[in-house]
């Protein structure tokens, strides 16, 4: 018996399966740090050869794991009879068995029996002396079962060898026998233990090496051999079965259905796709309607939303014009109010020179106070006229929204004859198209005016050249070139601006575009003339000045440089000193 694997599962350690093979003849080491496990392969195989599946002792409850388990021991060995597997299993499901490839030989109690014989007895008989445990000294450790095994191998070893002993050791029959060891070992040997050339025993081993090479050769040729055998055999019999008058009708048969199939799968292939292809023409024809179909729906919905703006834009207009006629109406009304205020001045002129010179100084602050408050309404009388005149008027508004509105006309009429593409990803896709640095999304419309180009991932770019669209449609450009010239003269940047300006001249506060001046206002030149008998006049502190009151003048002209001064100088006073 030769031992050539092991296989180890839930014994101690080992709770997982490890296997220790390629063990070959001669002296096999194994070798390893301590607390590795060695111990527990020998007590391991001591156990399988030695120990009972049923057994409970104590020696195979330590082989148990601290996990628990049932403990697992195999082993490969090679006989003269061939190959075999031992197997046993204890606690749990024990069990024992031998088996031989896929072929179970023996199990439970037999399986004991054919280890029993393997080993050559049933306490293993003087190979027994071979398994010692570790630790074990002497004959008399271990357990009781275990002494009684040892002296059992010891008491039949002694019995089988005393006769042979005694018969060799007996005085001139041991010298003969070792003298003819002698002179058949110098035949094939020399004295000093090498090989004798041209002995027995180098012609035995030239010829073993002869013998093997032709074997080697035998072997190869009996394995071609048989190798063309099988095939010629196997080629008889499919050469059989071609050559049968059933199989070759029954070829012939299949051969004619099949054509007749063939011919009729490629009649129906045409139609499938002379079917595919109407298919995929009313599907373009259908999508291209559909196109259309959305072109006009959108130039019918920009149609009507431009006679919206045109009927909003003509109430504008009317509105507008009852807010120009207002406006005239409030201009005629501030010309009335200034001829009155010019008259009510005169009349203050004339008031004042008849003013007595005891309450002229108190005369003279009412009139300035009075004069104040004519300059500040006046400035907002002027103020509002100024916003009613600043930004587009109706006019100009109107043109702006013809404008804004042939370009949107002419925008509809380009997109709806412009080439359009519309991408559909399919499911599980890994590119995309990508159009000016975007991704074009699934479903929706790309309207393509010049040529483009679209990436695609993968693959390369594509470029699309639209045609250059029918004759008659309107240009944008130069409808957008108009609007901004427009834009330009009337000094804004945009419709929405423009629409603000005019909104704010038309909000302008029309309180002050209606006023009229109050019985209280004093005229505008009330007080630039005083008479002499006046306390404040000059020329009665000195009545020999000159007709002019130069200081005045001086003042006045400083008066006038300044921008208010002179953005008003209809209200400066301008005063005329006479003397008396």
């Amino acid at each position: 018996m030769k031992l050539r694997s092991i296989t180890l599962e839930n014994v101690r350690r080992f709770i997982d399966p490890v296997r220790i093979d390629g063990i070959s003849d001669g002296v096999n080491v194994l070798s390893a740090p301590n607390e590795f496990g060695k111990s527990t392969v020998f007590d391991a195989l001591r156990a399988l050869f030695f120990v009972t599946h049923g057994s409970t002792k104590k020696d195979i409850k330590h082989l148990r794991p601290h996990a628990g388990g049932s403990p697992k021991v195999s082993v490969e060995v090679e006989t003269a009879e061939g190959r075999f597997v031992i197997s046993k299993t204890w606690f749990g499901k024990s069990e024992a068995k031998v088996t031989r490839g896929d072929v179970l030989i023996a199990q439970a109690d037999e399986a004991e029996a054919w280890i029993s014989r393997l080993l050559g007895g049933g306490d293993g008989g003087p190979s027994g002396l071979l398994w010692v445990r570790q630790g074990l000294v002497g004959l008399s450790d271990g357990e009781k079962n275990e002494q009684t095994a040892a002296l059992e191998a010891r008491r039949d070893l002694l019995s089988s060898v005393t006769g042979e002993v005694e018969a060799m050791t007996g005085g001139r029959r041991m010298d003969a026998a070792l003298a003819r060891c002698r002179e058949e070992i110098l035949v094939y040997a020399t004295a000093t233990g090498r090989q004798r050339a041209g002995g027995p025993s180098a012609a035995a081993l030239l010829e073993v090496e002869t013998l093997t090479r032709d074997r080697d050769g035998l072997v190869k040729q009996v394995t071609d051999l048989q190798s063309a055998l099988d095939e010629r055999n196997r080629n008889r019999r499919e050469l059989a079965e071609l050559e049968a008058p059933d199989a070759v009708a029954d070829r012939k048969a299949r051969l004619e259905a099949a054509k007749v199939a063939f011919q009729a799968a490629e009649t129906h292939a045409g139609k499938v796709q002379a079917a595919e292809q109407a298919v995929q023409t009313a599907t373009l024809i259908a999508g291209r309607a559909r196109q259309e179909l959305q072109t006009f729906r959108e130039v019918v919905k920009a149609r009507s939303e431009a006679q919206t703006a045109d009927k909003e834009a003509r109430a504008q207009l009317e509105k507008t014009a009852v807010t120009l006629a207002e406006a005239e109406k409030n201009l005629a009304d501030a010309k009335n109010a200034h001829d009155a205020a010019e008259q009510e001045r005169r009349q203050a002129d004339a008031l004042l020179r008849r003013v007595q010179a005891k309450s002229a100084r108190d005369r003279r602050a009412e009139l300035e106070e009075r004069l104040e408050k004519a300059q500040s309404t006046r400035g907002k009388v002027e103020a509002a006229k100024a916003g009613s005149s600043i930004g587009p008027d109706e006019k100009d508004m109107e043109r702006l929204r013809g404008l804004d509105s042939a370009l949107a006309t002419a925008r509809a009429l380009r997109d709806s004859t412009a080439t359009r593409v519309t991408v559909r990803y399919a499911s599980g896709r890994d590119g995309s198209v990508v159009h000016a640095g975007k991704v074009l999304a699934d479903g929706k419309a790309l309207t393509i005016h010049s040529d483009t180009v679209l990436s695609l991932d993968g693959l390369g770019e594509l470029t699309v050249h639209p045609g250059a669209g029918p004759e008659g449609i309107g240009d944008v450009s130069q409808a957008e070139a108009d609007l901004a010239e427009a834009l330009k003269e009337l000094g804004v940047s945009s419709l929405e601006e423009a629409a603000r300006a005019h909104h704010a001249r038309q909000h302008a506060n029309p309180r002050w575009l209606s006023w009229k001046p109050s019985s209280w206002l004093m005229p505008r030149r009330a007080s630039q003339i005083c008479r002499s008998n006046s306390p404040a006049c000059p020329s009665r502190r000195k009545r020999r000045r000159s007709k002019t009151c130069h200081p005045w003048k001086r003042q006045r002209q400083r008066q006038l440089s300044t921008p208010r001064a002179a953005s008003s100088q209809s209200f400066a006073p301008k005063w005329r000193w006479r003397g008396t």
